[in-house]
């Protein structure tokens, strides 16, 4: 429970976002310890605690870990929904990814629970039309979380309309602030898109580098790796974009067993 804070600890060590945690496991232990004390079982102010701390709990942004003291490398795929057994593939990489899902394709909602039934973190891709007013940025949140409710982060590929300090952005980051999601944005208006973030309480990161937009090989995107590896030396933590294809999983297999992988925390 003591997890959602950011305790300082002497080696250094930082809480970030984990990957696949789940709050039942904590809910199911505090449930056994409340009912094998009869006295807090009998406690309705420790009742009251437990079940706000199940709330608390279903807040994405409050799943957290503890990982050492290496600077953090974030990998965000783009999910193919035409590759079949991806969340299998994406399973099995040596390091855990997130993948982000439109939700206007076919089958989104199935293919989140997949994806979140092989312990992997989704993210919604946004995209708000042109010109849309705050009412249609409502009526397009709740579609989109409504199809894909597990998603701790929406990711904006710098043409989603989450930056430009405009009201339909402002609506969307005081969702997701409500609801404790995240968001990943791409580079357009990146500056002013962070700052309002920020500032709307949201934790945002920006990616760094798309590693196969133009269907980069293999050897390609491991040295883009290496590359964002010694940025995140540099910079403490980068955010990197790529999709579910084949070479792009192989490749990073590949990287992830060799020696810079070593170097950060995926």
């Amino acid at each position: 429970l003591a997890g959602g804070i950011p305790w300082p600890f002497p080696s250094g060590d930082r809480w970030v976002l984990a990957h696949g945690a789940d709050p039942r496991r904590a809910a199911l232990l505090i449930a056994a310890v409340i009912w094998l004390v009869p006295s807090l079982r009998a406690s309705s102010l420790v009742m009251r605690i437990a079940y706000r701390a199940w709330d608390w709990l279903l807040f994405p942004a409050n799943r957290w870990r503890v990982l050492s003291g290496l600077a953090l490398l974030s990998i965000v795929l783009v999910d193919d929904p035409a590759l079949a057994g991806a969340e299998a593939a994406v399973a099995s990489l040596p390091f855990p990814v997130s993948v982000a899902l439109d939700p206007a394709a076919a089958g989104a909602a199935e293919r989140m629970a997949a994806y979140r039934a092989a312990g992997i973190e989704v993210l919604a891709l946004v995209d708000l039309p042109a010109g849309a007013q705050p009412v249609d940025a409502a009526v397009a949140y709740e579609g989109v979380f409504a199809t894909l409710p597990e998603a701790v982060a929406a990711l904006d590929l710098g043409t989603g309309g989450l930056g430009g300090g405009s009201a339909t952005a402002a609506l969307w980051l005081g969702r997701l602030a409500e609801e404790g999601r995240g968001a990943v944005l791409g580079e357009e208006g990146l500056g002013t898109a962070l700052r309002e973030a920020s500032q709307a309480g949201v934790p945002a990161a920006a990616l760094l580098r798309d590693l196969d937009g133009q269907g980069q090989d293999g050897r390609v995107i491991r040295r883009f790796l290496d590359d964002a590896a010694r940025r995140a030396g540099q910079e403490g933590g980068v955010v990197l974009l790529a999709r579910v294809r084949r070479e792009t999983l192989s490749a990073l297999a590949l990287w992830g067993n060799a020696r810079r992988a070593q170097e950060v925390a995926v």
